[in-house]
């Protein structure tokens, strides 16, 4: 299994029921045991400055809610069995097939009502802040990217409401300035949620990586066994595990002893980055008091088996940030770039954000058990996520002389936290 170092075949592994026909890759099961579904009402759209709840000298997101009359979702996301199986594997892949270009579609155009017609929960609530943030500050890296393959993961599911898991393999997006180089691999997960015959196939979260699990030969059309259940840990309180985790990291700048989480891009490299930000910001003169937190209940778990006997759960980590001057003020620039588009230009005596971090673990049925080539431990496949709205609160008049305004260094097109 490869777990955030390179592309390994491009396809997840899981484990499947007898039955089938012709061979194809393996397929994960998600199961919903341990926390209730998401809510897939409307998410949260970012404050308008116009609210009247905004506090006096604040300054926030400026925009507007979507029409509370969505777009309405093609019919291919109605798709459904009234006996049987809900959905079966062949009937998913055509929803994920009809969703891809529509959510691309709507990504491009920074259309928020067009992707509320298609996500929802914590997918909905990161996609539309990043629109938001992208529409004020006029700076987007976005294209429609085509897909090269597409996996779904179906459990046998005879009630409402139901959810499966798809892997779509596509590139990421032509930043210069990104991590990656134009062109580059990626992998997109989602899981996909629908609570009733009446609603749709909704994509409530999405997160992702430079790269899948390895590929073997599997029957399609079976559906997939219940995932394991990892003896060493208690797989419930892998979500707020990972924010204790990331919390250490910025607090004390090193993992915690004896951490549960094997070394990778979004568990010592991410630590490595918020430890190295945290330094130039105080070299800066800005202070971040950042806390990590999780709610399983609120905004979903959900389990599936994959190969080698792992358990992949995917859940969402939230952060809340402060951030104030050692000096003067914090000084947001007319183009948006000093904290994102979704601050207002100006100078601040504060700046608080909240943000999330849509995630997924894999967890090894023992602890000595190598998930990727640099360790043991849970590995962690985190791409997605960031601010979802920010506020800040304008200074006074300056003195006289004016000092010189600060702001961090900020990765372009990601988050401070």
């Amino acid at each position: 299994m490869v777990v955030g170092v390179g592309i390994a075949g491009g396809a997840l592994v899981g484990h499947h029921l007898p039955g089938g026909s012709a061979a194809r890759a393996a397929r994960l099961t998600p199961i919903s045991t341990l926390t209730p579904a998401p809510s897939l009402s409307p998410s949260p759209s970012p404050t308008d400055p116009s609210d009247p709840a905004t506090p006096t000298g604040a300054a926030s997101t400026g925009c507007a809610a979507p029409p509370a009359n969505h777009a309405a979702p093609p019919p291919a996301l109605f798709t459904g069995n009234a006996s049987g199986p809900v959905i079966t594997p062949d009937q998913a892949t055509q929803a994920v097939t009809t969703f891809w270009p529509l959510r691309e579609q709507a990504l491009v155009a920074n259309d928020r009502t067009a992707t509320d017609a298609l996500e929802a929960g914590p997918a909905a609530e990161f996609d539309d802040a990043e629109s938001c943030s992208i529409s004020l500050a006029h700076d987007s890296a976005r294209v429609v990217r085509p897909f090269t393959q597409i996996h779904v993961f179906v459990p046998v599911q005879t009630a409402y409401p139901a959810r499966f898991l798809a892997e779509v393999l596509s590139t990421v997006y032509p930043n210069p300035n990104g991590e990656s180089p134009p062109g580059t691999p990626y992998v997109e997960f989602f899981v996909f949620v629908r609570p009733d015959p009446l609603s749709p196939w909704k994509a409530v979260l999405n997160t992702g990586g430079g790269n899948g699990l390895d590929t073997v030969v599997t029957l399609p059309g079976s559906f997939d066994a219940d995932p394991p259940r990892p003896s060493w840990v208690d797989p419930s309180g892998v979500p707020t595990d990972l924010a204790a985790y990331w919390q250490h990291w910025k607090d004390f700048g090193s993992p915690p002893a004896d951490t549960l989480f094997a070394p990778g891009r979004w568990t010592t490299v991410q630590g490595e980055t918020l430890e190295s930000r945290k330094v130039v910001g105080l070299s800066r003169g800005v202070a971040d008091h950042v806390t990590y937190s999780a709610d399983p209940a609120t905004d979903g778990l959900y389990q599936f088996a994959v190969d080698q006997d792992v358990d992949l759960e995917c859940f969402t980590v939230r952060y809340h940030s402060v951030l104030t001057p050692v000096y003067w003020a914090l000084h947001q620039d007319n183009a948006r770039g000093n904290y994102g588009g979704l601050l207002p230009p100006g100078d601040y005596t504060s700046i608080e954000e909240h943000g999330l971090h849509e995630s997924c673990a894999f967890i090894a049925p023992t602890r000595s058990q190598t998930i990727n080539p640099l360790g043991s431990g849970i590995g962690i496949a985190g791409g997605e996520g960031g601010e979802v709205s920010i506020q800040g609160v304008l200074t006074p008049p300056p003195p006289t002389p004016r000092p010189t305004p600060i702001w961090p260094t900020r990765t372009p097109g990601g988050n401070t936290a």
